[in-house]
């Protein structure tokens, strides 16, 4: 504390709390340090196997200790758990949670990506069909007849209509194939920063 007042240019003199000196050199206090490795350790812990040693020292049962006069010790892990007011199973639960949460929003995505890829390649089949379709129509002389299906009906249709109503077709799918491109691209970095998470 001593250097953190002398770098504020404080005294004791001045009669400033610690916690004020603290905050304003953003210091953290000597047991908040503790706390945090205490549950860094806990972390590791929790994290390891069920039958790694770590864990399997963390059911051993003491039978025949005589504990000495006084408040029994208290151990890691009821430090991390009741002192630091982080219970294991809150830990745990809160863990559980969160990587559930990450797990969805990564499904979600793939979702979205799945349908993204379908929707892409239904209008890809139909830019195909209608470019085809274009190219009959290129084939064709300028007085055929050319018919349209409305509903269960054929009616005729005027050569230059079809081919403006083509064209238009292959326009409106060729900005949509576009515009799924960009949402794919994006979908994917969304996903990737998920990934890195």
């Amino acid at each position: 504390m001593r250097m953190l007042r002398w770098m504020c240019g404080l005294t004791r003199g001045d009669r400033i709390r610690n916690e004020t000196i603290r905050e304003k050199v953003k210091v953290a206090s000597v047991e908040d340090k503790m706390r945090e490795v205490r549950l860094r350790w806990f972390g590791h812990v929790m994290r390891r196997g069920t039958d790694a040693p770590v864990r399997r020292c963390e059911r051993l049962a003491l039978d025949g200790f005589m504990p000495g006069r006084g408040r029994p010790k208290k151990y890691w892990r009821e430090r991390a758990s009741y002192k630091e007011g982080m219970a294991s199973q809150t830990v745990v639960r809160e863990l559980q949670r969160d990587l559930e949460n990450k797990a969805n929003d990564l499904s979600k995505l793939q979702k979205d990506i799945s349908k993204n890829h379908q929707i892409r390649k239904k209008y890809t089949i139909q830019l195909g069909e209608n470019e085809l379709v274009l190219k009959e129509l290129d084939l064709l002389n300028e007085d055929a007849n050319v018919f349209k299906l409305i509903g269960p009906v054929l009616v005729k249709q005027d050569m230059a209509e079809a081919k403006a109503n083509v064209k238009k077709r292959i326009e409106y799918i060729s900005t949509e194939l576009k515009r799924l491109d960009s949402t794919l691209q994006d979908l994917e970095e969304k996903q990737n920063k998920k990934k890195e998470t």
